[in-house]
């Protein structure tokens, strides 16, 4: 049986955290042959059709992102018009909150993963090897999932987090990951402390954390195979003030020439993280700060716990006392923000002297 696991990134140096993570869960299971293929939204429809057609899978899975969902429905609809045997499943943050409208406006899906998606794509492969009938695995999966049953559509509940992280297998040990992209992604944690309404981690259940010996073994790894930069996606690195120290130092320590990007809270440095990011050489560390707005009004409206002025004196430090290029992120758009609330936000950015500010029209 062959599984094929695709996605369309929005640029080519982009790469899928997710479908290594699903491909670690099964990769090594007798009678499933799994390919990883990664495309981006830049190429041409018919392209794209024909490269995953030749893969002739059994299964073909996508990720669903904001940027390629309407592509990947087309595609989908496509692909089972020139292969009908072949079975399609939808996973990501895209089509995880409206299963069952996508399902009945695209009948050429044929099942919709909820949320985190390892342990129920697991089940899912291994179902199928075993009776050799998607409809037959699918009713046998008690959560997280949705699907056709006849003409009805069946909604199991949602599917709960791990809450060991560990027991995913590494897709970086594994050999899973391409390392000659100039920017490997990677997580050594899940979820955010924060509740904020324009984003989707807001709808998690907190922050959980790989453990710090499986951080390093993986950290190892992308540092011995000099991955040029490392970009941590976890959604607030500096969740915890100790665990980021004990990580920043690990990577000075064995470092060679790599380059880390994280998403970081400035208000929750401490005096000790700052002491730490001291000793980091110059350009190694590059933080990206969401600051959104520095309206109260806005930031209460959507749920944004920021301190403003300690951030704003938090950054000011960074930029004097460290080597870590800094990254300030804005949003244009937010409730009850007019075009001289945005004006005020960039101008006190911009007072700071950053290495870069980046600002992201609000996506809804």
């Amino acid at each position: 049986m062959k599984v094929l696991l695709t996605t369309l990134n929005a640029k080519y140096v982009h790469s899928s955290l997710a479908l290594p993570y699903l491909a670690a869960v099964c990769h090594s299971a007798d009678g499933i042959e799994v390919a990883v293929r990664e495309f981006t939204i830049n190429e041409q429809h018919e392209h794209l059709l024909r490269k995953i057609v030749t893969e002739q899978a059994d299964i073909v899975a996508f990720s669903c992102y904001i940027w390629n969902i309407e592509q990947t429905l087309k595609l989908a609809s496509d692909l089972k018009k020139v292969l009908p045997s072949s079975r399609i499943i939808l996973g990501g943050p895209e089509v995880s909150y409206t299963p069952e409208e996508l399902l009945r406006d695209n009948e050429a899906i044929d099942c919709i993963i909820r949320g985190e998606g390892e342990e129920i794509f697991r089940q899912l492969i291994m179902g199928v090897r075993q009776t050799g009938n998607l409809a037959d695995t699918l009713k046998t999966i008690p959560s997280g999932i949705a699907f056709r049953n006849g003409s009805a559509i069946v909604m199991t509940p949602a599917g709960k987090p791990f809450d060991n992280l560990d027991s995913i297998p590494s897709p970086f040990t594994a050999g899973l990951v391409a390392m000659d992209k100039p920017l490997v992604y990677y997580e050594t944690s899940r979820g955010c402390p924060f509740s904020c309404a324009f984003c989707m981690s807001s709808l998690g259940h907190g922050v959980r954390s790989f453990s710090m010996e499986r951080i390093k073994q993986d950290l190892l790894y992308l540092i011995e195979h000099k991955s040029p930069t490392v970009k941590l996606v976890d959604r607030t690195f500096n969740y915890d003030g100790r665990r980021a120290n004990e990580i920043w130092d690990f990577i000075v320590t064995h470092n060679r020439n790599s380059r880390f990007h994280f998403e970081i809270a400035a208000d929750l440095l401490s005096e000790e993280n700052i002491r730490t990011l001291e000793k980091v050489p110059e350009g190694i560390f590059r933080f990206e700060i969401g600051v959104q707005s520095i309206d109260s009004d806005t930031l209460d409206t959507v749920g944004r716990k920021t301190d403003f002025t300690r951030l704003y004196a938090i950054v000011k430090q960074l930029l004097t006392r460290t080597g870590v290029t800094i990254h300030l992120d804005l949003i244009a758009g937010l409730p009850l923000e007019d075009y001289k609330g945005f004006r005020d936000s960039l101008q006190r950015l911009l007072e700071l002297r950053p290495h870069h500010i980046q600002v992201e029209p609000l996506k809804v």
